[in-house]
């Protein structure tokens, strides 16, 4: 089903990248392309022959994020001629993700297949070419990234539908509750395993589950693992010094809550 999918991101980047000279500072993971600064792909959990990576912009805001898996997790019918290990890509902003098999061992090669598929501009993920790239290597979209229209209607008569911008996040903890913009929206339960796993059940203040976020204490740069009831996961970055507000805002954000 999904056999081959690499090798059309290949294809694109030999065709495309070979106008352009991408270089990767493995020490920083700072990404150049034709000498100029770019993006960063950073490694992160890094094991004996593996690691994830994730993609940042020069503020090192985090656009996207792979996460390694062994190829016999799948499916027999999406393993095909597969073996080893593959990548998960997931889009920080739409949380589309996508599959991308052996070859991408290497942050160069995964920096080429953002440069040659045009995915970030301006320091950020570009819509259009995201969708192209999930759609076509058969991911999943989750969220339409492309822009639609917002119909904002000022002193509109009741009764009359608005499509408004959604507000920023402004979390705020208090015990185990959780508060947007002062307003409760939910609340979270919290344990750890005996291998050091730590477990966030998050709810809805009308106790309807929204997620477990999980999060290994044994490493410090481990990001969160988002588990959902429909079998989704998503990968968000962790932050050591605000770890519970950032999950919490990005979740609000999403409309979870």
């Amino acid at each position: 089903m999904i056999k081959g999918l690499f090798t059309l991101s290949f294809i694109c980047v030999t065709m495309m990248v070979s106008a352009q000279e991408v270089d990767v500072d493995k020490s920083t993971g700072l990404v150049k392309v034709n000498g100029v600064d770019s993006f960063y792909a950073v490694k992160k959990n890094k094991a004996l022959f593996s690691f994830d990576i994730s993609i940042q912009n020069k503020n090192k805001e985090e656009l996207a994020f792979l996460k390694y898996f062994d190829v016999n997790t799948l499916p027999w019918e999406e393993r095909a001629n597969h073996s080893g290990l593959y990548y998960r890509i997931t889009f920080s902003r739409s949380s589309n993700t996508v599959n991308v098999f052996p070859g991408l061992s290497t942050l160069k090669s995964v920096a080429k297949v953002f440069v040659s598929n045009k995915l970030i501009v301006n320091d950020a993920i570009e819509p259009a070419a995201e969708k192209l790239f999930v759609v076509s290597n058969k991911g999943t979209l989750f969220q339409d990234p492309t822009p639609t229209p917002i119909n904002v209607v000022i002193n509109n008569p009741a009764g009359t539908n608005t499509n408004t911008p959604a507000t920023t996040a402004d979390i705020l903890i208090k015990g185990f509750n959780i508060f947007n913009n002062s307003e409760l929206i939910g609340f979270f339960k919290k344990n750890v395993s005996a291998d050091s796993t730590l477990f966030i059940n998050v709810y809805k203040k009308d106790e309807n589950k929204v997620c477990t976020a999980t999060h290994s204490l044994k490493a410090a740069d481990a990001d969160w693992d988002i588990h959902f009831s429909d079998n989704k996961v998503i990968t968000l970055l962790y932050n050591p010094a605000t770890p519970l507000e950032k999950l919490f805002k990005y979740l609000a954000e999403k409309g979870y809550f």
